[in-house]
């Protein structure tokens, strides 16, 4: 073996070429011997292939790779690969944006989800470590940024809830439901915190949140909670709808049937209302003691006080759970029928067992009051006028007008000063602030609230014997002929304050001296003993 003298690679020194290059193993000794190539040029030599110019002596065209001396190609050149169709570069760039948008997207969708789930999870996570608080303001911070979280306002909500913040807890619940109408429970709690607000505002939206709610998932509960919430509205045709739907979903719901009954013997109806007391009673033992206390404040709408009396205390004696409001609602038929001493003793077996129950304590002053028992019934009033309950207003009217009748004018203002403060009204009210403040020589002020005591309510006799009076004494007599003879038309002449026959007498009186001075002695006699107010 040699090397090629050529390409420099072992071959056999036998073969006349080299296998490698082709080139000759043995290099002539005079160009005369070396075969000629006859497609190349002395002066100008070129590749047969490619017709590249070539160097002379030169074996292997550098630009195709053909062996000069042989005319063949020794290298393997790979083909290019076919040109792929090309597309149009708008319909690629359009694909490659399509491509790019959705995956943004999928990155955002993702964030969002995962961050909501972060903040929601923080915050269970700082409740679960009893930090309340702070849960609380990390929400309220986060949901002010991401407004779109209906998971964070329903947890910020139960919270607000949990801190009785419940006009908080009404807003963060009802955002929540508008963000996920799925959330039911979200809604009903929303309806449920505006309700505990008790302002009319308030009841409206609760009342609108339960009637989105029921046209979009009906139930029971709701229909229910939306009837309560119309009786507080002194809606009647709203809340006799909805007791309506309420007993469609569930027909042997007792105390729904119940009071729908009562709201057709509130509209008037009370046979079918009786009718309808009867055939729940024919569905079992359990329910007769509701029944039975239905059927009572159905026969007191009615007129019928000695059988309501008997249905009450039926139901009062059955030992339900329902036993003191029973017995509530015979107290005020008791007092009705002027049975003051029994109806007390019914409140007492109220305040036996629940002491704090407002309107036994309240009614129970009440009856003291009517049987003389003054200083006590004061107590009661007062006390109860330094609460935040529904009736401290009433109780400071009630406790302005014993004052009054204790001859305390001073304590008779402080209290109806109260009564002012606490939001009281009402024709009751007007008129008995207008005879303290008469008593104490305020007469404009006085003449203000008699008017106003006419305004809400022009039937409310008391006030247009003040009225009369008041004119008497200031000497427009005229006036206060009109105001005694307006009273006489609007009182009960059975009434044991009535005392029909001494107005009468001054309204002689006050026609055969009108134009002169009126006597005080019966004006005075009228006004200590007037307690219509």
């Amino acid at each position: 073996m040699i090397n090629c003298p050529l390409c420099g690679k072992l071959t056999d020194p036998k073969l006349e070429s080299c296998v490698h290059c082709g080139g000759p193993i043995q290099r002539p000794a005079a160009p005369q011997s070396r075969p000629q190539n006859p497609k190349r040029s002395a002066p100008s030599q070129t590749c047969p292939n490619c017709h590249a110019l070539v160097q002379d002596g030169d074996i292997i065209c550098v630009a195709c790779g053909t062996n000069l001396l042989t005319g063949q190609k020794i290298l393997n050149e790979t083909p290019p690969p076919a040109a792929a169709p090309q597309e149009s570069a708008g319909s690629k760039t359009w694909i490659i944006g399509l491509v790019i948008a959705l995956i943004i997207l999928a990155v955002i969708v993702f964030l969002v989800v995962l961050m909501s789930r972060d903040a929601v999870a923080h915050a269970e996570k700082l409740v679960a470590a009893g930090q309340t608080i702070q849960a609380t303001d990390y929400l309220k911070a986060y949901v002010a940024k991401r407004p779109d979280n209906a998971r964070a306002h329903y947890l910020l909500g139960k919270l607000q809830w949990q801190m009785d913040v419940v006009d908080g807890a009404a807003e963060s619940f009802e955002r929540a439901a508008r963000l996920d109408p799925s959330n039911t429970d979200a809604a009903m709690n929303a309806a449920l915190c505006y309700a505990l607000q008790q302002d009319n505002a308030s009841l409206a939206k609760a009342a609108a949140l339960l009637e989105q709610l029921a046209s979009r998932a009906p139930t029971f509960e709701t229909y229910f909670l939306l009837a309560h919430l119309r009786g507080v509205q002194n809606d009647l045709q709203g809340q006799t709808e909805a007791l309506a739907r309420a007993v469609a979903l569930e027909p042997n719901n007792t105390r729904a049937k119940t009071l729908l009954a009562l709201c057709k013997a509130l509209s008037g109806n009370t046979a079918g209302a009786i009718e309808d007391l009867s055939s729940s009673a024919r569905g079992g033992a359990t329910a007769e003691p509701m029944v039975a206390a239905a059927r009572g404040l159905v026969y007191s709408l009615k007129g019928d006080l000695d059988t309501a009396s008997r249905e009450l205390a039926t139901a009062a004696d059955s030992g339900a759970s329902l036993k003191n409001r029973a017995l509530l609602h015979l107290s005020l038929l008791l007092i009705a029928q002027g049975k003051i001493s029994e109806a007390q003793s019914r409140l007492e077996q109220i305040l036996a067992t629940d002491s704090a129950n407002a309107q036994a304590r309240f009614y129970r002053a009440v009856c003291l009051a009517q049987q003389r028992a003054s200083r006590e019934a004061l107590a009661e009033f007062e006390a109860l006028s330094r609460t935040e309950g529904p009736l401290a207003a009433e109780a400071a009217v009630q406790a302005s007008r014993l004052y009054l009748q204790t001859n305390e004018p001073g304590l008779a203002l402080e209290a109806s000063d109260r009564a002012v403060q606490l939001n009281a009204s009402g024709p009751v009210f007007y008129t008995i602030r207008g005879r303290i403040l008469a008593r104490n020589g305020q007469i404009n002020e006085a003449r203000d609230c008699f008017r106003n005591a006419i305004r809400s309510d022009a039937t409310y006799a008391p006030a247009h014997l003040e009225n009369a009076l008041l004119f008497i004494q200031v000497g427009q007599v005229s006036e206060g002929i009109k105001e005694l003879e307006a009273y006489l038309e609007l009182v009960d002449p059975n009434l044991p304050d009535a005392r029909v026959n001494e107005v009468r007498g001054l309204i002689q009186q006050l026609q055969q001296t009108q134009g002169a001075t009126v006597q005080n002695q019966p004006t005075d006699q009228i006004t200590t003993r007037s307690t219509g107010a």
